[in-house]
C-alpha cells in the first residue's frame, strides 16, 4: 500500500514518486547492484542514514519507502549507463569499419559529449546536497534536465 506524502512548506500531499520527482531526492553516492537480501538493504539504510537528507528530513522513514525510491533512483541511474553503451558500442563499430560520413561522425560526437556532460551533470547535482543541506541546488537540477532537452533536440531535430 503507498502513502501519500505531506509537504509541510506547501501543505499539500503528493502521490508515490510525484513527490520524490519534485522534492525527495535519495542522495547516495554508493550505489551499484541493488540490496538482494534484508542484511544488505539494513546495510544500505544504515548507509543512507548518516546523510543530512535522512538526518534533516527522513528521520522518520521506513525501510520499504527506502526501498521504493533506491528502486527510482537506481533505475534512473541504470537507464542512463544503458543508453550510453547502446549508443557508444554501435557508434565505435561503425566508425572503426569506417561507415560512417564525417557529418555523422560530428554529430554522433557531440551527442557522445552531451549524453557524458548529462551523467556528469547528475552527478553534480547530486553531489550539492550531499554536505550541509539536505536538498539538491535547483539550479544545477534545472541544468540536467535542460541539458536532457537539448540533448532529444539535437538529436532529434538534427537534419
Amino acid at each position: 500500500m503507498y502513502t501519500y506524502f505531506y509537504h509541510g512548506n506547501c501543505g499539500r500531499y503528493y502521490p508515490p514518486y510525484t513527490f520524490w520527482l519534485v522534492y525527495l531526492k535519495l542522495q547516495i553516492n554508493f550505489w551499484t547492484i541493488p540490496p538482494t537480501n534484508a542484511l544488505q538493504w539494513n546495510e544500505a539504510f544504515d548507509l543512507y542514514k548518516q546523510y543530512p537528507e535522512y538526518q534533516k528530513l527522513n528521520y522518520n522513514m521506513t525501510i520499504d519507502e527506502f526501498k521504493d525510491i533506491y528502486f527510482w533512483e537506481w533505475i534512473h541511474r541504470v537507464i542512463g549507463r544503458f543508453i550510453g553503451l547502446v549508443f557508444v558500442i554501435p557508434f565505435v563499430y561503425f566508425l572503426l569499419r569506417k561507415q560512417l560520413k564525417k557529418s555523422t561522425i560530428k554529430k554522433c560526437l557531440i551527442l557522445l559529449f552531451m549524453g557524458g556532460f548529462q551523467g556528469f551533470l547528475g552527478w553534480f547535482m547530486v553531489k550539492s546536497g550531499l554536505v550541509d543541506k539536505p536538498d539538491v541546488s535547483h539550479y544545477r537540477l534545472a541544468m540536467h534536465l535542460t541539458t536532457a532537452f537539448l540533448t532529444f533536440a539535437i538529436l532529434f531535430g538534427w537534419p
